[in-house]
Formats: structure tokens, sequence, C-alpha cells
């Protein structure tokens, strides 16, 4: 939620994963796009990632991993600031070989 290049991250995951890959506390729109927000944490100022669960899910597929659970995780919305309802969700993938 806080590297800019994601996609990259997504395929280096599925890359180094054995045989599966875990994505835990994954802020996520369910109807709504990738958004960028910049807020102050950790004592510098950040890029917080909310993602479109469709566009993380094609990224997720087209780097070789396939859903197998999704759970949700702990209450997160962002609708404050982007005026879209969030949430955090946890996946499970399976690495393809």
């Amino acid at each position: 939620m806080h590297i800019i290049d994601y996609q990259a991250v997504i395929h280096e995951a599925a890359r180094v994963a054995a045989r599966y890959c875990v994505f835990h506390g994954v802020p996520v729109f369910r109807d709504y796009r990738t958004t960028f927000l910049t807020k102050y944490a950790y004592g510098a100022p950040v890029v917080e990632i909310i993602f479109g669960r469709q566009e993380l899910m094609s990224l997720c597929e087209a780097a070789g991993l396939s859903l197998e659970r999704a759970w949700p995780g702990i209450a997160y919305d962002v609708y404050e600031a982007t005026g879209h309802h969030s949430a955090t969700e946890t996946y499970l993938f399976s690495a393809r070989r």
C-alpha cells in the first residue's frame, strides 16, 4: 500500500513464491479505481494506495497468481477523503508454475 510501483512488486512476489503468496491487510475499493493518497505517517510524508479490487485481481492473474481465498480485514474506510467506501482484505494466492 506504500509502494508506488506495485505492479513490479506483485510480479516479484509471484516470481519468488514457492507455492503460495499472501497479501495481508490490502486496502481495496470494491467498485472504484485504484487511488493514490498522500498522508503524513511514520514521521514522513508517504503515499498510500487504495486498490481497485478488479485491477488488483487482474494484475495478480497476469503475474501468474490464482486466488485461492479472500478474508475480510479490519475496518478501513477512506470515504471521508475519497467519497468512496473502502475496506481491507487478505488474499491467499497460489503461484502457478
